[in-house]
């Protein structure tokens, strides 16, 4: 969230469809309501998704996982398509940060 901020500039002053997607991801991770961040962090991977952006993708996929636990959503279907995102880019390293988001979703 605190990094987000640094790309307010993104959400308001983007024009490229890429821009445009990565504004409505920085809007999501700015926004406070875990509901209503989910539905924007879900406008954004579809945008990306649609654009074929495998990385940023699965980084959406990530923060759109983690709304949805805090908004009380199941993230599994989430969280096997940031995997498959990252294994697809052989991005091996970043499945790292997916088994931590699984684990803290799994904590008591």
């Amino acid at each position: 969230r605190d990094a987000a901020t640094s790309y307010s500039d993104l959400r308001d002053g983007a024009r490229s469809p890429y821009g445009i997607a990565l504004g409505r991801v920085v809007e999501g991770l700015l926004e406070p309501d875990p509901s209503t961040a989910a539905s924007v962090l879900t406008d954004a991977t579809e945008r990306l998704d649609a654009l074929g952006n495998t990385m940023e993708l699965g980084w959406a996929l990530l923060d759109l996982a983690q709304v949805q636990a805090a908004s009380g959503m199941d993230p599994a279907d989430t969280l096997r398509a940031a995997r498959d995102r990252f294994t697809r880019a052989e991005a091996f390293g970043c499945l790292t940060r997916v088994d931590a988001v699984e684990r803290a979703r799994n904590a008591p």
